[in-house]
């Protein structure tokens, strides 16, 4: 991913061939993001990161409080009658 980043935005070492100090400087520029890169990669190969992993999943609900006291049941219609 680093060298189609670099290649797309120009970031190599003759990208200014003819001042030897800037030349320089692109190369150190070039070296540190390629150990940012893989230090990252490292870093999320520990945690055992994944795609999917690092994305917060929902609260859940909240479950409801438990029916303590059950109401009665009405009596079966024929022993009203009765």
């Amino acid at each position: 991913m680093l060298k189609r980043v670099t290649t797309l935005l120009g970031l190599n070492t003759d990208a200014v061939a003819d001042h030897a100090e800037a030349s320089a400087t692109v190369v150190k520029i070039l070296r540190t993001l390629t150990t940012t890169v893989q230090g990252l990669a490292e870093l999320r190969n520990q945690l055992g990161a994944t795609p999917s992993s690092h994305v917060p999943r929902p609260p859940s609900p909240p479950t409801p409080p438990a029916r303590t006291a059950a109401r009665p049941r009405p009596a079966p219609r024929a022993a009203q009658s009765a």
